[in-house]
């Protein structure tokens, strides 16, 4: 995932299943460079839940400017980063309420809810993986459960993103 901060856009990216790293340019195409040449969080950094791979990072700044990471696969690890998007000194903090989540985490506000969507196996008889959502009041959750978005796919993944895009909302997906 990429975001654009104070001017500059940071690009954050798993390797090899145990760490994400984060790069940073001036352009959404890049060039991009290690902003801290070494990862930024590890599947064994203090207070990581990683029972599978450390994947997916996914990037979200609130309203208020608080940049935050989520990440993970089977459970949703994230951290609140520091205004330097390179660094975290607080706790990793692992979301309640993402029922049957299994990767591609991806976060949005919407009138003032905070918005947790992934992509699951979890509903009774699907042969393909779907997206879902949960809902919350705080970024941090707990989150509610509110049910799919994407009916499942015939490929063995699917990863989204949802935007706001000149008073319209789009989402975004692949599959393999």
């Amino acid at each position: 995932d990429c975001g654009l901060y104070n001017g500059k856009y940071y690009f954050y990216f798993p390797t090899d299943r145990s760490h994400i790293g984060v790069a940073v340019g001036d352009s959404p195409a890049g060039p991009f460079t290690d902003a801290i040449d070494k990862p930024l969080v590890s599947k064994d950094s203090p207070g990581v839940v990683n029972k599978r791979d450390f994947i997916d990072p996914s990037v979200f700044i609130d309203d208020d400017g608080t940049p935050y990471l989520f990440f993970g696969q089977l459970d949703v690890n994230v951290v609140k980063l520091n205004k330097d998007m390179v660094s975290y000194d607080g706790p990793v903090h692992i979301l309640e309420g993402a029922k049957d989540f299994f990767e591609a985490i991806w976060v949005h506000k919407y009138n003032g809810k905070y918005y947790l969507s992934y992509s699951t196996w979890g509903e009774r008889g699907v042969t393909g993986p779907q997206i879902v959502y949960a809902t919350s009041d705080h970024v941090l959750g707990p989150y509610e459960y509110q049910g799919v978005i994407l009916d499942e796919v015939n490929s063995g993944t699917n990863h989204h993103s949802i935007v706001e895009y000149k008073g319209d909302w789009y989402l975004f997906y692949h599959n393999s």
